[in-house]
């Protein structure tokens, strides 16, 4: 992955994210790259009313710790925590990809939980919607699950 200068790390939970961590240290060491934590605190709305998906404290510590993960193996990192309705997560995390002007978004992949399919939908949207290729790394070394979805390649024609 040369030349990625500019890293936007979409952290979820922490539960499998020490792949990610390998995955990120070792793309940001080749390159001396810049690296951004993002966890976006998801909400849902019922007519006017909002209701959040995960209380503000815990998606800020989901957010530092993984900044502090990433540190601790090497790479300076800053968190980034933003806000949306759950239906829009990959949308906000393309977003903040363009906004960062990073040239790789890493994800973990979509783990299992009471609503996998959601996350693997963010996942595909993500891959589908980025301004930069895609890292999507495997909860753990067994899996074998990385995949690099490059935006130049699903847009022939496009830089």
């Amino acid at each position: 992955m040369r030349g990625a200068r500019r890293i936007l790390v979409a952290v979820d939970r922490l539960d499998g994210f020490e792949a990610v961590v390998n995955a990120v240290a070792a793309v940001a060491a080749e390159d001396g790259s810049e690296v951004r934590v993002l966890h976006v605190q998801e909400y849902a709305r019922s007519g006017p009313a909002r209701f959040d998906l995960e209380e503000a404290s815990d998606a800020n510590f989901v957010c530092q710790l993984a900044a502090l993960e990433l540190s601790l193996a090497g790479v300076a990192a800053t968190p980034h925590l933003l806000r949306a309705l759950y239906e829009n997560t990959a949308r906000a995390i393309s977003a903040a990809a363009c906004s960062f002007g990073a040239d790789l978004i890493v994800l973990g992949a979509a783990r299992r939980r009471r609503l996998p399919r959601l996350r693997q939908r963010v996942t595909e949207r993500v891959s589908e919607t980025a301004p930069c290729p895609v890292l999507v790394v495997g909860r753990d070394a067994t899996e074998r699950s990385i995949a690099i979805r490059s935006h130049a390649l699903r847009h022939p024609g496009s830089s």
